[in-house]
């Protein structure tokens, strides 16, 4: 009877350690043994598929990549992520960081992103950082452009010498496109509406303190004579 129980047992630790030996998959592997050809650019930049993406963007997403900027975007993210961290980082936590110490790059983002919360003032600090940023109609195309299993709805390029003319040529037109907010010498509208709020606030300031006495005054005239305006009124 000890026998059995005993070789029972054996069996059950044998079949426990077959289990815990099964090896897991790595999908990273299988994903580092990919290229990023001509084929898969122009299936991600399909003119319809494209064009109907470009239809399913947040209110935000300006500016937008055409399709032919777009596969110069999905070739230079590719060529990118061969030098990980070093050409291209993505995550809002690992851009922010990057814009914090000054890194210069292309941020790009996805226009499928909701809530726009997420990442909505990643615009505003490229344009006061004077950073290029553009938009890509869809989280999963810059996610399949960088050979990535997950969407990516937000990414930082880097530049590196390997890449470097077609990083020159992406920033170039970028750099060209018109902006959402219209500047004014290098100032976004924001930036303007604050400025003359600032300057009324200002002159409203200057006024007080030069004519105080004189308005203080008038106050307390119409305060003195305000009951006596008042009775006549209802008489």
């Amino acid at each position: 009877m000890g026998k059995e129980k005993k070789h029972i047992k054996e069996e059950t630790v044998g079949v426990s350690e077959t289990e815990i030996s099964v090896p897991a998959i790595d999908f990273d592997d299988t994903n580092d043994s990919k290229s990023f050809s001509a084929e898969d650019s122009n299936s991600l930049s399909n003119r319809e598929s494209y064009a109907h993406a470009c239809t399913l963007v947040n209110e935000i997403a300006q500016p937008l990549a055409s399709r032919k900027l777009a596969k110069k975007i999905f070739k230079l993210l590719d060529k990118a992520r061969k030098f990980k961290r070093e050409g291209v980082l993505t995550g809002i936590d690992q851009v922010q960081k990057a814009i914090r110490k000054g890194k210069i790059g292309i941020c790009i983002l996805a226009g499928d992103v909701s809530p726009i919360d997420y990442y909505s003032h990643i615009p505003i600090v490229c344009e006061e950082k004077n950073l290029a940023y553009i938009f890509l109609p869809s989280k999963n195309h810059i996610g399949a452009a960088m050979q990535s299993n997950r969407p990516i709805m937000i990414a930082y390029i880097l530049c590196c010498e390997s890449y470097k003319d077609l990083y020159n040529e992406v920033h170039k037109i970028i750099e060209a496109l018109p902006m959402p907010n219209d500047m004014h010498n290098g100032k976004s509208l924001m930036n303007r509406i604050q400025f003359f709020t600032e300057c009324i606030t200002l002159c409203i300031i200057v006024v007080f303190l030069r004519y105080w006495r004189d308005c203080l005054q008038k106050c307390r005239t119409f305060l003195c004579k305000f009951p006596i305006h008042l009775v006549a009124f209802f008489q």
